[in-house]
């Protein structure tokens, strides 16, 4: 008795499983976890406080180099939008030709449905591993605490690599990676696979510049992000909460990704079901 048809009948159904749903769900919350972190790198000025000292005044270009890590009067904490993910999935498994034949001006310059699209790390954590994986096991461990830290300044580098070079933002351009340096953006959604990661974002008004330079927060529209300690203190973080509409919005958007993905998911079972009784009819 042939076992494989009913074995592969069974992986058609059961390619999503929790694990599935599970891992989907980790790499959103890290994914908006390490990109916040690294918007609060800009938002607060640390790194520029960084850049200073080392600044000895005989670069002459180093000053602007300083306005590209903040400090940010206004910079939204990120959050996540299943449309602008849906987005990067058609675009990499529907839209999307071979990678590695794009060219290098497209690259990072992605135009899908209304929407800004950038490649991205697939998967930032192995890769940060691997490299730490060459150290001596002692500073392995001290850095390992690190982590966090080390892929949030990883991203913020890549950000701040696709800058533009000028006093101020060239109209109509789009710049990659350096797009979530925006401070009044405020949404992303992403696809990931084992190399690299697509994500989208919404367009925005012409700004002159990613951010207004000024003391964190101090821009917010609504309030900053805060939390409490374990002592029951206050504290306030570097990152302004979305505006107040965002989640109505994004409800709305949420019901054409649903209805989307019943009608994608309805054309790829009728396409399945020919060849599912066909397997049937040749296991019995």
């Amino acid at each position: 008795m042939n076992i494989l048809p009913i074995v592969f009948i069974f992986l058609l159904f059961a390619h999503e499983t929790s694990s599935d749903k599970e891992s989907v769900a980790i790499f959103r919350k890290k994914t908006l976890s390490l990109l916040n972190d690294a918007r609060r790198l800009i938002a607060s000025g640390d790194i520029r406080k960084i850049l200073e000292v080392i600044n000895t005044g005989t670069f002459g270009s180093f000053n602007k180099l300083l306005d590209y890590f903040g400090p940010a009067k206004l910079m939204y904490k990120l959050v996540w939008n299943r449309q602008l993910e849906l987005a990067s999935y058609e675009y990499m498994y529907n839209v999307e030709e071979n990678l590695f034949k794009v060219e290098k001006e497209e690259f990072n310059n992605i135009q899908y449905n209304g929407y800004i699209g950038f490649y991205w790390l697939g998967d930032l954590m192995k890769i940060v591993k691997v490299v730490l994986g060459f150290l001596p096991e002692k500073l392995q461990k001290k850095a390992g605490v690190w982590f966090d830290v080390i892929q949030s300044i990883i991203m913020l580098g890549m950000m701040a690599a696709f800058v533009p070079k000028t006093e101020t933002i060239p109209r109509g351009k789009t710049f990659g990676p350096a797009e979530l340096m925006f401070g009044k953006r405020f949404e992303i959604g992403c696809t990931s696979n084992l190399l690299y990661s697509l994500c989208f974002v919404k367009k925005l008004e012409y700004e002159k510049w990613f951010f207004e330079i000024g003391a964190s927060c101090f821009g917010c529209p609504n309030e900053c992000e805060f939390w409490y300690n374990d002592d029951g203190s206050y504290e306030e973080g570097d990152l302004c909460i979305p505006p107040r509409d965002f989640y109505a919005q994004q409800i709305s958007e949420r019901e054409s990704v649903t209805e989307s993905i019943a009608e994608n998911g309805a054309i790829i079972y009728s396409t399945l079901f020919p060849i599912i009784m066909n397997l049937i009819y040749s296991f019995f």
